[in-house]
């Protein structure tokens, strides 16, 4: 990539209308990597358009290192449900430790709504830890006030095989 010793000609579009445009930079933003790049991977994280967003936000993973997590639970209250679903997927899919307890945050955050709280519990039964394992017994063992936390109780008991 030419963007690797010079990345300043996509970054002078990094602010242009087309989403699209400013979706493809976020992209090459994340395959450059370094330091240098954190900054304008920023700016796409808060672009106005989801699909802008989304991508910005599997970009950011390899660039942010730690901070990551902090990015991904900015997403995870995000205005508009698929950067929302994408935050959840990329923690379900993250390697890292850390991911196991920003899912167990999600679990119990009102801004979800209930497809994904249970893509949550589902993610917490893929990744199959102590501390997932604990949040899904936690939630199953809860008394369930109305529909949306009877469901999530339902899906927990059923993500730990019991009934």
């Amino acid at each position: 990539l030419a963007a690797r010793t010079n990345p300043k000609p996509i970054l002078d579009h990094i602010h242009d209308n087309r989403w699209y445009v400013v979706r493809n930079i976020a992209t090459v933003l994340g395959k450059v990597g370094g330091s240098s790049v954190v900054g304008p991977l920023k700016v796409t994280l808060r672009h106005e358009d989801h699909r802008v967003r989304v991508e910005a936000l599997r970009a950011a993973g390899p660039v942010m290192g730690r901070t990551y997590f902090d990015v991904i639970r900015t997403a995870l209250g995000d205005p508009h449900e698929r950067v929302r679903r994408a935050a959840i997927g990329l923690l379900r899919s993250s390697e890292l430790e850390e991911a196991d307890d920003v899912l167990v945050e999600a679990l119990g955050m009102s801004k979800l709504d209930v497809d994904e709280r249970l893509r949550v519990v589902e993610a917490l039964k893929k990744r199959d830890t102590p501390k997932t394992v604990a949040a899904l017994e936690s939630v199953a063992g809860k008394v369930a006030v109305g529909g949306t936390a009877r469901q999530i109780k339902a899906a927990a008991k059923k993500a730990l095989g019991s009934s």
